[in-house]
């Protein structure tokens, strides 16, 4: 199973389109070849009875999110059209318990803190029950024991928010679950017992499964869950240029540095080591099942700078890399995503949501059933220009999907 798809953002303040409807219409006529759309929302809004729900979020404020209903009318949309919906749970604990939050590391959950992994078993069968949806991901981007510990002093970056019996309650979990190695065994006991859950309400759905920790697969390429229902295993990995607030130089040795300094050759050569030796390489290479789940880079990032720090050329890369290994792709996000002041960091919209940006011009481009034949353009003059209503100005280069409606007006001059 090779998919191709994207996210959606959860917060319903930033939604603008008219309809469900008009969000897949988009979707579909923007890119063809998506097969497959992520959805993420929290516990509290899964276990919500209504359109919209307001809780607080990981900072604690208070924010309105789409709610259960919202997101079955967008499943049945989706799959009455092609899409193989995959919810998931983001921002994991938020809504759902009083440890307020291990954020995406999950590990009360991975050693069963509370009862907690009973009950993430339990919204998973629900919530299965509910959308009945093609797809489900089990547990989205799992930390090392590592570093939930702060490397053994047990004070990582989310236990200040933490009640006290919450945070007592884990630290002896962690401590004596056997370090990094008996931390892993813990995660893989956990995925068998919550796939054979699922499969047991639905033989067809098919799952997806982060590595533990998400950003390395060497452990579960060497000692895989064993699950015998449909799934595949999911590998995240992002264009680390400018992903800070200010957009600053990646540090030297950080995979993406050759990237930004224009150095394509040797940002190449980093990129594929590191996606074979920690990313899904690893994986296939031990025969396992393989979608490359999360790929973005930051938009501000990019509308800021341009393709002069490497970003579409990384992009390339790491969609290269996949089609060669048979690998489907999710890039990182359909709408625009972020912070209220962030919204259009992360998305392929424009923040007005009625056309792709140049990003999602690029990704509707490497997705399968894209034109095969692109049209370059350039405009020589100072005369402005519009490609699917995206307006760009004169001296742009581009290449467009064949089929793409150009527009611009000839001075009089000319």
């Amino acid at each position: 199973m090779v998919l191709y798809g994207t996210f959606r953002p959860g917060y319903a303040g930033a939604w603008k389109l008219s309809s469900n409807l008009a969000y897949v219409n988009l979707l579909r006529s923007t890119a063809p070849g998506c097969n497959a759309l992520r959805a993420g929302f929290s516990p509290g809004v899964c276990n919500s009875t209504t359109w919209n729900v307001t809780g607080l979020d990981n900072n604690g404020q208070t924010v309105t999110k789409l709610g259960r209903l919202w997101f079955l009318d967008l499943k049945n949309l989706s799959e009455a059209n092609g899409i193989t919906f995959f919810p998931f749970f983001s921002h994991g604990t938020t809504f759902a318990h009083n440890f307020n939050q291990m954020h995406n590391e999950r590990a009360e959950v991975i050693l069963n803190v509370g009862g907690m992994q009973d009950t993430w078993i339990q919204l998973l069968k629900d919530n299965l029950n509910f959308f009945d949806p093609g797809g489900l991901d089990i547990l989205n981007e799992p930390h090392d024991w590592n570093t939930l510990t702060g490397n053994g002093s047990y004070t990582g970056k989310y236990w200040s928010q933490m009640t006290t019996d919450g945070k007592t309650a884990l630290q002896n979990a962690l401590k004596s679950c056997g370090g990094e190695a008996g931390y892993y065994l813990q995660y893989k006991a956990f995925i068998e017992r919550a796939a054979s859950a699922l499969h047991a309400i639905k033989p067809s759905v098919i799952l997806s499964v982060n590595p533990c920790p998400f950003w390395d697969s060497r452990q579960l390429a060497a000692n895989p869950p064993i699950i015998s229902g449909p799934h595949y295993f999911s590998s995240h990995l992002y264009y680390d240029g400018g992903a800070k607030i200010g957009c600053p130089m990646p540090d030297t040795s950080d995979t993406d540095y050759q990237y930004w300094i224009g150095n394509y050759a040797a940002g190449k050569t980093a990129l594929y080591n590191q996606l074979n030796t920690r990313g899904p390489g690893a994986m296939i290479n031990a025969g396992l099942p393989v979608n490359q789940d999360e790929i973005g880079i930051n938009g501000q990032c990019y509308f800021a700078y341009g393709e002069t720090k490497g970003h579409f050329q990384w992009l390339k890369d790491i969609f290269d890399y996949c089609k060669s290994k048979g690998v489907g792709y999710h890039y990182h996000n359909f709408g625009p995503y972020g912070t209220a002041s962030e919204q259009n960091e992360w998305g392929v919209l424009t923040a007005d949501w009625k056309q792709v940006n140049q990003i999602g011009l690029f990704w509707a481009q490497n997705l399968p059933g894209a034109a095969q034949d692109p049209v370059s353009f350039q405009s020589l003059r100072p005369v402005t220009f519009t490609v699917n209503g995206i307006q760009y100005p004169g001296g742009t280069m581009l290449t467009v999907p064949r089929g793409s409606t150009l527009q611009f007006s000839v001075p009089e001059e000319i």
